[in-house]
């Protein structure tokens, strides 16, 4: 698991995060 090679988790969230609708805020 090395940043980089793969889809990091950190930016990841963040786009998921962004395209999931935050309603539970």
């Amino acid at each position: 698991s090395s940043p980089g090679t793969n889809v990091p988790p950190c930016p990841s969230k963040l786009i998921i995060e962004a395209q999931t609708p935050r309603r539970n805020k």
